[in-house]
């Protein structure tokens, strides 16, 4: 049996931003090849994510946001509100979570 896709996935600024970062820092330091993988990886979690909103768990940061461990560098942090996923960003798990606050 198909599941079927019963969300809809909007992209904050912030996140948009946060991917459009990683992306060009992987592009200048790395290889195509990095950046093909982690594109696929942000495609997967985000399949992840809308399949099983809730599997994944809550932040402490701020009440109502989840997150989904990209890797041991970043984590996808999102909200769900009715049928809507929005991902809220990208966080880089090596930064001052002040930081990460702020962002969401």
């Amino acid at each position: 049996m198909a599941m079927t896709n019963l969300y809809e996935i909007e992209w904050s600024n912030q996140a948009i931003h946060n991917f459009e970062e990683i992306v060009g820092y992987l592009s200048n330091s790395w290889n195509e090849k990095v950046v093909k993988d982690f594109v696929r990886s942000v495609d997967r979690a985000v399949t992840h994510i809308t399949m099983f909103p809730y599997a994944f768990p809550a932040t402490s940061y701020k009440q109502g946001v989840r997150r989904y461990v990209l890797s041991d560098i970043n984590t996808i942090y999102y909200v769900v509100k009715k049928d809507i996923i929005n991902i809220v960003a990208i966080g880089d798990n090596r930064r001052d979570p002040v930081r990460l606050k702020e962002m969401l």
